[in-house]
């Protein structure tokens, strides 16, 4: 962006998306903080779990029929113990997605939609190439609805005339399959450690960080003064 503006070309949307992504990577929550906003919410009545991994799979796993879960992650969906969920929109608004209706619409079982997930682009694996959501329907959609079993599904689609020619890993949805019907984790690269509770940032890693936004922040504003010159 900082190029784009020195040689007085046009900033582009994309350009903004890409900055505000990396700043959002760039955000730390303390271990102290979250401890703090658990300590008040129990205060106030809410019960509060500490997962030793990803939350959402401590919440499909405690999810019963009947439940609601409240969520923006579309991940959510691929969960066979889920049945509703609440998208939160803004100004207090809801989306709300009943799985039996969903499944309903797109005429495929509760199997056939968390294959789909898991085939397609998540958060633990991703799509095999020119192979998106909407390809991935049709092909899940072709393959035994009477089966019950994921696994078993997602060998089917491996197999399938549009996908085997991609020559896919047997493992490629390894990850994916172990989260979303096992409803466990591991961390994909072993030298990468889990962050667990109790763990914490040392005081250097926490105030590069902080270095690091302030930087940012500093440079847009110089990007700011910048956009606004080249106005007048």
């Amino acid at each position: 962006m900082e190029a784009r503006v020195g040689s007085q070309r046009k900033v582009r949307k994309r350009d903004f998306n890409k900055l505000f992504k990396n700043i959002r990577a760039a955000f730390y929550w303390s271990q102290e903080s979250r401890n703090s906003l658990a300590h008040h919410l129990t205060n106030n009545g809410w019960n509060v779990v500490v997962c030793p991994s990803e939350a959402d799979i401590a919440i499909a796993d405690d999810c019963q029929p009947k439940d609601i879960v409240v969520s923006g992650d579309s991940d959510m969906l691929i969960y066979d113990t889920v049945e509703t969920v609440w998208r939160p929109l803004s100004r207090g608004r809801f989306l709300v997605y009943e799985l039996a209706a969903v499944m309903d619409h797109l005429s495929i079982s509760r199997a056939q939609l968390t294959t789909l997930g898991i085939v397609s682009k998540n958060d633990y694996s991703s799509n095999l190439t020119r192979l998106g959501i909407s390809a991935n329907y049709k092909i899940v959609k072709s393959l035994e609805k009477t089966e019950t079993d994921v696994q078993k599904l997602i060998q089917q689609y491996l197999v399938h005339s549009d996908v085997v020619c991609k020559n896919p890993s047997a493992t490629h949805f390894q990850a994916a399959t172990k989260v979303f019907v096992h409803r466990t984790f591991t961390a994909p690269d072993s030298t990468i450690p889990l962050h667990t509770p109790g763990q914490e940032a040392t005081a250097q890693d926490s105030a590069q960080q902080c270095g690091a936004v302030k930087d940012i922040f500093e440079r847009l504003e110089v990007l700011r003064l910048q956009l606004r010159e080249s106005k007048k």
